[in-house]
This record gives structure tokens, sequence and C-alpha cells, in this order.
């Protein structure tokens, strides 16, 4: 049990109470670098709200994970998006749990596309951590951000966002918290991308997000990258078909041991 605990504050708790871009927990794979391809993911555009902007066609997504080889200790994503005139919605859903400990996230948000190279975004949240049989805590926050395609083959983007705890029980508070994404896609050519993310949240030190994505053919492709907090490595095998999208990933830590991931995504139309 304790062992669960540890895990669980490592990997879990600091989501919450730490602000974090990401709606929730992070993950064992990096959900957002699409953000800085041609055309962002499902994850991509409900987590860094900016991508909604690029939304062409409705797309629906679940993903989950298992931390470390432990049974209880799930974490789940659901993401859709919707196109409408110059921009998109985006709408998700998060949950992390293990025994008596949870964290819930939702949020909303809509894209707009100023021109063909610009887009920018809002969205809303609302997460919760609940922790057995005492006060759930609760925070609202929001999300602005903007994308931009500086050339042909390059995407830049910043996104910041904020947190506020709703005032417990017995009328005490507690600060605000707040989180900066920036950073660049470049394709390389065309099987190749890389990208790199730069994360600042509140009392934390920069964290950088290096990803490559390597597209054998036009229905095989390897993702690879290092994600914070704890710096670990994953690699990925994903194949498309028509559709549909499903990936696999892996993750190590040198302590806490193997992590696994499953995701996919359909294009409703």
């Amino acid at each position: 049990m304790m062992k669960l605990l540890l895990i669980f504050l490592l990997g879990g708790m600091p989501c919450l109470l730490k602000a974090q871009v990401f709606d929730g927990s992070r993950t064992i794979v990096s959900i957002t670098s699409s953000n800085y391809q041609r055309q962002p993911t499902v994850f991509a555009s409900a987590n860094l709200i900016a991508a909604s902007s690029f939304t062409d066609k409705p797309q629906v997504g679940i993903y989950a994970e298992n931390r470390f080889m432990m049974h209880r200790l799930s974490n789940v994503h659901v993401a859709l998006t919707i196109p409408v005139n110059k921009g998109g919605w985006a709408f998700s859903g998060n949950y992390l749990g293990t025994n008596g400990l949870f964290i819930y996230g939702i949020s909303a948000g809509n894209g707009i596309k100023l021109t063909d190279k610009l887009g920018v975004g809002l969205k809303m949240d609302l997460g919760i951590f609940a922790f057995s049989k005492t006060e759930n805590l609760k925070a609202l926050g929001y999300q602005g951000g903007m994308r931009y395609q500086l050339s042909e083959k390059t995407i830049v983007g910043f996104h910041f966002s904020n947190k506020r705890y709703l005032k417990l029980n017995n009328g005490g508070s507690l600060p605000g918290l707040y989180a900066i994404n920036t950073g660049i896609g470049h394709q390389i050519n065309q099987s190749i991308n890389i990208s790199c993310e730069i994360l600042k949240e509140t009392d934390k030190p920069i964290a950088i997000a290096p990803s490559l994505r390597w597209e054998a053919n036009s229905v095989v492709y390897i993702q690879t990258g290092i994600v914070p907090p704890m710096n670990n490595g994953y690699i990925g095998l994903g194949w498309k078909v028509k559709k549909q999208d499903f990936f696999i990933g892996i993750s190590s830590h040198s302590y806490l041991g193997f992590s696994g991931s499953l995701s996919y995504m359909y294009e409703i139309k």
C-alpha cells in the first residue's frame, strides 16, 4: 500500500496541485506534441486549445494507461473535437485513480482561425482531487493560447493556464497556480517530424519535452520522446486504417518500472 501511495503521489497528485497545462495528470507518452505538426490530433486540440482552431474533421479519442504495472493505478483521457466555421470546439475528460485517491477533470474550449497560419483559443476546466473520507479539493481554471505556422514546415505555439481553488469548508483557501507551455515543431521531410515543448509551472524549474515521429509508410508510424516531470523516455508504435488510428506506447522509470498505454482515435465523418 505504501508503494502504491508513493507512486500516486509522484505521478498523480502534482498534476492537480501544481496546475499543469494538461487537464488532470501527465501521460506517459506525449499527447500534445502534434500541436506542432500540420494536423493536430484530437488530444492535442483538447489539451492545447489553440490547436482546435485547425480542426477540419470531427474526431473522438480515448487514451488509457497503466502506470508502473500497478493494476489499480489507471489514467484515462477522452476527447472530442468538432469543426465549425473558422475554427473548432474541443471537449475533454480525464480520470486518474487508485484505492481512495482520485483525480477528475473536464474541460471545454473553442479555437478560432484568424488567418490561414494563425489560430487562437480559450477554454475553461474543472478539476477535483478526492481523497477517501476527506474533503475534496476543487479548482476552476482557464487556458488561452495561440498557434502560428512560421513557414511551410515550422509551427510554433504558446499557451498559458491558470487555476484557482474554491474555498474549503473551513473557510480556508489555497493560492492560485499557473503553467506556461511553449514549443516548436519542424517537418524534416515527408516522413519525420520533430517537436520540442518547454514547460514552466508554479514553483517548478523549466522542463523540456522533445519528441520525434517517423512515418514508415502511410499506415505505420513510430513516436518517441521524453516527458516530464520525471523525464521518462517513451516509445510507441501506431497504425492508421482509413478513419481509425491506433497507438501502443511503453515507458520506463529507473526505480518505479515500466508503464504501458493504448490510444484510439476515430474520424466521425
